[in-house]
């Protein structure tokens, strides 16, 4: 069942950024398992996700921790719904492959400027779900199977739920993007782990993301070629966004601070998962197959 595979990356998503609330946002907690309930509830009656949105109307006030348990509950909750009306009502799947695409290329060009860390992380937000979007419309355009419509949401799942973290170590008080520079030279390993969220996150080959990607771009080259040539375009983009934060956390000198291990320990675990399902597509078939 679809909603197997959705219900395993809602409890994903409540157990890691439980873990870190735990730690940096205890008094969250309350709240992240209420949002948690909502989500859960919104497999049986998907319009529920969209009450999900209604925290990041106040993404400036919220507890990190809150904030990307809320976002990340809301993208998952929200593909789900999208998978379920592009099941059920007809849309004109060609353009909204097209429109789904320039959406994409707006909203990195965004990011490439934005200096708001959180705001930059809304973006990336919005763009990958635009993402299942467009995956949704050339799967629906060309017939493909469930598997191949709900591939980009899984892999995001992990993805950004790893580039969120990470960063959230580095950002407790921080407000700008550039503020993030240096920390490799105090904590390699979140680092890394960030640094391979976003090259993931960019489509590079190697890593999870890039094997939905690949997939969506063969499929759509069969019946429209331009779509994939666009596609091509915007992963070339996206690539310059998350590039980045790589770059930043790079440069300059930054602070120590210490990071509690079951923290980084988790943040390692999801760096790892995009490494492997990057290097060995067959699993995400596997693990899809048994649940869509």
């Amino acid at each position: 069942m679809v909603e197997a595979l959705f219900a395993t990356l809602l409890g994903m998503v409540l157990l890691f950024t439980g873990v870190y609330c735990f730690y940096y946002d205890r008094k969250s907690l309350t709240w992240l398992v209420l949002l948690g309930a909502v989500s859960f509830a919104s497999l049986s009656l998907p319009s529920l996700s969209l009450f999900l949105f209604l925290p990041l109307l106040y993404y400036k006030k919220l507890p990190y921790g809150l904030f990307a348990g809320s976002s990340m509950l809301a993208a998952v909750s929200f593909s789900f719904l999208l998978l379920h009306l592009f099941e059920s009502i007809f849309f004109p799947y060609k353009l909204a492959a097209f429109a789904s695409l320039m959406v994409i290329c707006l909203l990195a060009v965004a990011g490439v400027f934005e200096k708001n860390l959180r705001k930059y992380l809304l973006i990336s937000n919005a763009a990958q779900v635009t993402f299942v979007f467009l995956d949704l419309s050339v799967g629906m355009m060309t017939g493909a199977e469930i598997i191949i419509k709900t591939a980009q949401v899984f892999h995001y799942s992990i993805a950004g739920l790893c580039l969120f973290l990470t960063i959230g170590v580095f950002a407790r008080g921080k407000e700008y993007v550039h503020e993030l520079r240096g920390f490799v030279f105090y904590n390699k390993w979140n680092d890394a782990f960030a640094t391979i969220a976003c090259l993931s996150l960019a489509g590079l080959p190697g890593f999870n993301i890039f094997i939905s990607e690949w997939v969506l771009f063969t499929t759509a080259f069969k019946t429209s070629p331009s779509i994939s040539l666009l596609g091509v375009f915007a992963a070339l983009l996206l690539f310059i966004m998350y590039y980045k934060i790589v770059y930043v956390l790079l440069v300059g000198e930054g602070e120590k601070r210490k990071v509690p291990k079951p923290v980084t320990f988790l943040n390692g675990v999801l760096a790892g998962s995009i490494i492997i399902l990057g290097l060995v597509p067959q699993i995400t078939w596997r693990l899809l197959s048994m649940v869509a």
